[in-house]
């Protein structure tokens, strides 16, 4: 009779453990810090990949907007381009300018090669 009420008592909540009785296995409390943990980790992974996933997105726009503009640059010094054009999703714009130099002494004179793709633009200046 006392060993069934000591076996009732080691069964009430908080007291009872799997490993008090030689078996071997994961209390709750440890199985839910784990979940905690990974889901954590599995948070940071995903948003690593979505900030790279947009930084390599922003490189290749970048990119193609560059090359846009070294075209348009050869086309400039080697042929007569309009002033103001779109070609695909680029489009470009040029002005003259002059800059005193030297406390204007001498006036530099060059070309304001504005290039824009979307949200990017890149600027070049031309002799």
């Amino acid at each position: 009779m006392w060993s069934d009420k000591w076996r009732l008592a080691k069964r009430a909540p908080g007291w009872y453990t799997c490993r008090q009785h030689g078996r071997q296995g994961f209390t709750l409390i440890e199985v839910l810090a784990a979940v905690a943990i990974l889901s954590l980790v599995a948070t940071a992974g995903l948003r690593l990949s979505i900030v790279s996933q947009q930084a390599v997105t922003a490189v290749k726009e970048q990119q193609q907007v560059l090359e846009a503009a070294k075209a348009l640059q050869m086309d400039f010094l080697t042929t007569r381009v309009a002033d103001r054009g779109t070609s695909g999703d680029v489009e470009w714009e040029t002005e003259q300018e002059t800059q005193d130099v030297f406390g204007g002494m001498w006036q530099l004179e060059y070309r304001r090669l504005q290039v824009r793709s979307g949200t990017r633009s890149v600027t070049l200046f031309l002799p």
